[in-house]
């Protein structure tokens, strides 16, 4: 194997694959990237067993194809470090890479390739097509709502459904529910309902925010595959049902409060400077066109603030976790929020009132 490339070409792609490569491994070659070269191209992929990607690169030069593994972090830290415009001549012998620049030499140790894992792709059930910034907007709205290393092993993702002409992205962690809908350009090929695990979203939502254009989903059994111009990301599935849910419907006792999004923000951030650091709850009075918010501690110290708001129903108070109403704030994007609430016991719906595709459900904590 012997060929050249650029830094920037190199460094970008190497950065996003670099990404999946777990810090910590049981197996060593897992700390590895896969380089391969062939065709005027070279194959960087990184793998932790459960999320896999692949970058090709075209190459300045090749002069002899082939493939090989070498550590992962050193191999990006030496190209980060590099000058820009560096020219990189890569050569392997005896089972070592020897990486040449005007600046030097660097010598990595390899694994076989042979040795080097992929992720077992099952039956093949179908191929949809969505635009990469919508599909990272989708995720955006949901991932925060996941849960994190959750017994329920099926909640620590994020479920994708498609249906007619439309991709639902849901996710819960038994607390709060976000739900997102998207159109899509053309109907679905079949009615698909997989969940994606935590990893995965993250690290495709990495790939998404550098690419622009259409995305191809083939969806498997056990496993997506999301083709992004010169990227291949797979990832296995969580097997399991999600749960289901049922989108709320106007209950006519239910109450309905108007906020301004960015005052509230404000309010909930200098109010949650004394919220209990545990649980941190805070109290949300409503009444009279009033919002007033407090929060105390265990050295009985307190918050009060008091902001107009278009309520107009009966009195009524509730305790939420503060952490969990700004990440519905920093999520939704328009001026006003409108807040559906029933009880002090039942859970709150939240809205923007010009994107109805969009909402999400909060339970309250016990007062």
């Amino acid at each position: 194997m012997e060929f050249k490339i650029t830094r920037e070409a190199l460094l970008e792609p190497l950065q996003l694959v670099v990404s999946v490569v777990e810090k910590r491994q049981t197996l060593a070659i897992l700390s590895h990237v896969m380089l391969a070269v062939n065709e005027n191209t070279l194959k960087i992929m990184g793998s932790n067993l459960e999320v896999e990607l692949q970058a090709d690169v075209p190459l300045l030069e090749m002069k002899q194809g082939g493939a090989t593994t070498v550590s992962a972090r050193k191999l990006l830290d030496i190209c980060r470090l590099l000058p820009d415009e560096c020219e990189l001549r890569f050569s392997l012998k005896e089972a070592k890479v020897l990486i040449k620049t005007s600046q030097g030499q660097y010598s990595l140790a390899t694994l076989s390739a042979e040795q080097y894992p992929n992720i077992e792709q099952s039956k093949y059930l179908g191929v949809e097509q969505v635009d990469s910034s919508n599909l990272l907007v989708l995720l955006r709205k949901t991932c925060f709502s996941m849960a994190l290393n959750d017994v329920r092993y099926f909640l620590n993702g994020v479920c994708l459904r498609f249906a007619n002409q439309t991709l639902t992205a849901i996710a819960t962690n038994g607390h709060r529910l976000a739900t997102s809908t998207i159109n899509l350009d053309n109907n679905v090929s079949a009615v698909h309902s997989l969940i994606l695990p935590r990893k995965a979203v993250l690290e495709l939502m990495r790939l998404l925010d550098q690419y622009l254009g259409q995305t191809s989903l083939q969806i498997g059994e056990n496993y997506i595959k999301v083709a992004a111009g010169c990227y291949q990301f797979v990832s296995k599935l969580i097997e399991g049902r999600f749960p289901t849910y049922k989108k709320l419907e106007d209950d006519p006792q239910s109450k309905k409060a108007f906020i301004n999004r960015q005052e509230f923000k404000a309010c909930l951030v200098r109010v949650a400077v004394l919220s209990d650091e545990k649980y941190r709850g805070i109290f949300c009075q409503f009444e009279n066109n009033v919002l007033k918010l407090y929060s105390d501690n265990t050295q009985h110290e307190r918050a009060e603030e008091s902001l107009n708001v278009d309520y107009q129903s009966d009195p009524v108070t509730l305790c939420v976790n503060v952490d969990y109403l700004l990440d519905v704030l920093n999520a939704l994007s328009g001026n006003s929020l409108c807040l559906t609430l029933t009880s002090t016991e039942s859970s709150i719906l939240f809205e923007d009132p010009e994107d109805k595709e969009t909402t999400y459900i909060i339970m309250p904590m016990k007062l």
